[in-house]
Formats: structure tokens, sequence, C-alpha cells
């Protein structure tokens, strides 16, 4: 097993060189927390569905006669949106 000797100060100088990833990789994590929150709420109604992308939709039809918060949806399509092309423009500029 191979160690690496990396210590903080070198994260966080990478951060301030090229600050596109981590802040694509923090963009994708928090996409997840809004995914996570709505696939419980769907899951706890009872809906189920092979493929994962059927609960947005199945989310947004049941959201408004359910009294469900829409922020999910929103915060998983914003940071994905925006964490995508950060990610990619930070993996690029390595």
């Amino acid at each position: 097993m191979i160690a690496f000797e990396i210590g903080v100060m070198d994260v966080v100088a990478v951060a301030k060189r090229d600050p596109y990833l981590p802040a694509g990789l923090l963009l994708f994590g928090l996409s997840s927390l809004g995914s996570l929150r709505m696939l419980r709420v769907i899951h706890e109604a009872g809906y189920r569905s092979i493929f994962s992308w059927n609960y947005i939709g199945e989310y947004m039809r049941r959201r408004k006669e359910n009294d469900w918060p829409a922020w999910p949806v929103q915060l998983f399509w914003i940071c994905l949106g925006l964490g995508v092309p950060l990610t990619v423009s930070g993996v690029f500029r390595l």
C-alpha cells in the first residue's frame, strides 16, 4: 500500500491555484443532498421505480397535492448544472 503524505496545506494550495475542481465537487455533493431528500420523501409515499430519473417527475407531480417543498428538485438541478461544467473545466486545467 502506498502512503501519500498530503497535508491540509497542500490541498489548500491546489484549491487556491485551481478553485474550479473543488467547487464543482462541492456542488456535486450538494446536488446529492437534494436528490436524497427528494428520493426519501417519494419513497416514503410509496412510489417505487426501477429507474431513478422517474422519481423527479413523480415528485413534481405529487408535490402540490402533498404540500412538499420544491427546493430539493431545484437544489438538485442548479447544483448539478453548475457542478458538471466546473468539474470538467477544473479537471482540464490541472
